[in-house]
């Protein structure tokens, strides 16, 4: 039987700054913002947070000027910023400028910091087992997020959830178990349980249905929304 894939996909995208990198990264890490322009022997050099904050200020002829030494560090050779233990408070838009006969941007990049996101927890209630009709719940761990699901002979569609602010948390069923897993753009959890006993009459199919839930506010103009769904 062929699969039909029904994608709804709402995206209210736009670039704070056209034309910057976007660059996730979990916190308390490291980020290293590169350089691949070529940079004039007399030109004057500027790293810049938000359009206003010099982070390093290199000229010909002069060693660096680095604003916060304890938490960057800048390679003359390359131009390059390592931002060190990033946290969210260095979440913005950081650019590379080089200044001659003209002011140019030579690299530019929006960086967003996100925490790791928390465990869950799937527990499972039957419904109908002659049916495969049953009620998923997923938690996480710290029980801020939650979100509960119906399932019937392995097509599952929610019921109700909490407001989520970056991550998405996804039920689905695959084979002989039902997964809920918590992500965002820099990591993931997930948690299993099987799901034969709850169903007299399994269909024989053993692809995947899966219904998820999906809004976030990554940054204030981030809105993202987004379910799939695999119907057989």
């Amino acid at each position: 039987m062929a699969a039909v894939v029904l994608l709804l996909l709402l995206l209210a995208l736009v670039d704070s700054i056209e034309g910057s990198e976007r660059q996730f990264v979990k916190s308390g890490s490291n980020l290293l913002l590169e350089v691949t322009a070529k940079i004039g022997n007399d030109d004057i050099f500027f790293w810049k947070f938000n359009n206003s904050d010099n982070l390093v200020r290199f000229s010909p002829g002069s060693e660096p000027k680095i604003k916060y030494t304890e938490k960057t560090d800048f390679f003359k050779q390359n131009y390059s910023l390592l931002l060190r233990n990033v946290k969210h408070r260095d979440t913005g838009n950081y650019k590379a400028q080089a200044n001659g006969d003209t002011e140019k941007t030579v690299a530019e990049y929006t960086v967003i910091v996100q925490d790791p996101v928390s465990p869950v927890n799937l527990t499972v209630t039957p419904i109908n087992s002659s049916f495969c009709n049953f009620t998923v719940v997923c938690i996480t761990v710290d029980s801020q997020i939650s979100g509960t699901f119906q399932c019937e002979n392995k097509t599952c569609h929610l019921l109700n959830q909490t407001d989520l602010k970056d991550s998405s948390l996804n039920v689905y069923v695959k084979e002989s178990s039902i997964f809920c897993n918590h992500s965002n753009q820099v990591s993931w959890e997930q948690d299993e349980k099987p799901f034969h006993s709850l169903c007299k009459n399994l269909p024989a199919s053993n692809t995947a249905n899966v219904v998820g839930i999906s809004v976030g506010t990554l940054v204030p103009l981030l809105v993202l929304s987004i379910i799939f769904v695999v119907i057989k």
